[in-house]
């Protein structure tokens, strides 16, 4: 044992003698050298098949490639009727047989070619996703095809997939943060973008195949879909979307391009949820926010977020936001804190405050976040806060789009939102960068002056009204 440690100590002074007698910007005696790849990430292309689905791919050097479809199929669309048909869509998504396949063929290749496939669904749009080696661009591209081209949605699989939606509701509802953001929405629109994401209850036991078919055909049409591809020649993809795709057309009857009404913005509501058994309070507060599609108030709102803070920037840490310096000050005897809320649609959008804290603290807490949110609007922003914040959006915009997953789904939803283009990265930073003072204080008012939506739940015993919070 110790004639090893010996020689281990021997070896590292030798090693540490040459490393001295050699720059480290010199070649290492009688090793060649080798040159380091960078990373490449290639610009995005756009190309739109002649029956209207939309190719939008990112070449990138590393081995791994993401596959994915997105369609304009989301909740936001959904009537009365079909309520609760895009969540259904994501548990058939991989479950669901297709014209082409079974349920079983798709997983079980997937699974033999070692890919891992997803399925996701929002307010505007549903997807389905392949994670794969770059060699698997056709069977990956086959399979996203046929899910979202080819569903069969046979009785039985709809059944099937009724106790998943039910679970994926009940987890919701156990989520006190997740029932005031979606009551905020609701509060906000009422329909359109008010519409949950998720099933209701009742509407679970009230869907069915001719139902969520009727949905699929209407929204779910070439002109409403996107491939995305990250990891893959542009014109590889293009040659596979045209093979597996370029025949597909809408249901004859149903809309070739759906045009959704606005969604009008209501708020002066306020929706209270006491959470049997829960220990905090959960708060959210907003007001009409910026479209993704107004540019100049998108990029506005992006550097209001930061400005107000969305949590701490240094792990264990706090934040430098006014939010945080807000509550800090508020002499408070139980723990609070407050991040902002930033939510942009095709086209609407809200802008606001989330609070978490004590019941003891909930009513304090509150109202300090709410008068923080009414002061953008009446003081200006410094040239230091503003510049602090701007600099905090464009990471916030680059780290989003950093993974293959995050830069798909960006991809995805730009493209659903802007009609099949996309805005590149460097066109985003430089939106955030002409945001100067003049154009921060006109969205805050344009933003604070709409009416307020207010949603409250877990210990809600001492979580002020919405008319205190108004007079606050």
């Amino acid at each position: 044992m110790f004639a090893t440690s010996t020689r281990a100590f021997s070896s590292s002074k030798a090693a540490s003698a040459a490393a001295k007698a050699v720059a480290m910007t010199s070649p290492y005696p009688g090793v060649a050298a080798t040159g380091v790849a960078a990373a490449k990430i290639g610009a995005p292309e756009v190309t739109k098949l002649a029956n209207g689905v939309t190719v939008v791919s990112v070449e990138t050097s590393g081995p791994g490639l993401t596959v994915a479809a997105y369609t304009g199929a989301g909740s936001r669309f959904e009537d009365a009727h079909t309520a609760g048909a895009s969540h259904f869509l994501r548990r058939l998504a991989w479950n669901s047989g297709t014209t082409g396949a079974s349920g079983f063929r798709l997983t079980r290749t997937s699974e033999l070619d070692g890919a891992q496939i997803h399925a996701s669904s929002s307010r505007e749009h549903f997807a389905v996703t392949v994670d794969t080696h770059t060699e698997g661009l056709g069977k990956a591209l086959a399979a996203v095809a046929n899910v979202v081209a080819g569903p069969a949605f046979q009785p039985w699989e709809v059944n099937d997939a009724a106790p998943f939606v039910e679970l994926d509701l009940l987890e919701a509802q156990a989520d006190p943060t997740n029932l005031v953001v979606e009551q905020a929405h609701r509060l906000a629109y009422r329909t359109g973008l008010g519409q949950p994401v998720l099933a209701t209850e009742n509407q679970i036991h009230h869907l069915n195949q001719s139902t969520i078919r009727s949905f699929v055909e209407r929204h779910a049409t070439p002109s409403r879909t996107t491939i995305v591809a990250v990891g893959a020649k542009h014109a590889d993809v293009v040659a596979l979307a045209q093979t597996t795709l370029g025949s597909w057309s809408a249901v004859a009857g149903s809309a070739a391009a759906v045009q959704s009404s606005p969604s009008v913005y209501r708020g002066n509501a306020e929706h209270r949820a006491e959470v049997t058994g829960a220990s905090l309070t959960y708060a959210a507060l907003v007001h009409q926010g910026a479209s993704a599609t107004n540019a100049g108030e998108f990029y506005a709102q992006a550097v209001a977020r930061q400005i107000l803070g969305t949590g701490p920037n240094v792990k264990y840490g706090g934040s430098a936001g006014r939010l945080h310096q807000a509550i800090s000050k508020a002499g408070l005897k139980s723990p609070a804190a407050a991040s902002a809320i930033s939510a942009s649609y095709s086209d609407a959008g809200l802008f606001g405050v989330y609070v978490v804290s004590a019941p003891g603290a909930a009513f304090g807490a509150i109202s300090a976040a709410a008068r923080e949110l009414k002061r953008l609007s009446s003081e200006p922003v410094s040239a230091a806060e503003l510049t602090r914040a701007k600099a905090l959006a464009k990471a916030a915009f680059a780290d989003a789009v950093e993974s293959r997953h995050g830069l798909v789904e960006d991809l995805g939803r730009q493209s659903l939102a802007f009609g099949g283009k996309v805005v590149p990265l460097s066109q985003v930073l430089a939106g955030v960068d002409a945001v100067d003072a003049e154009s921060a204080s006109k969205f805050f008012k344009t933003a604070l002056k709409t009416a307020p939506a207010y949603a409250v739940a877990g210990d809600i015993s001492t979580a002020p009204w919405l008319d205190e919070l108004t007079k606050a």
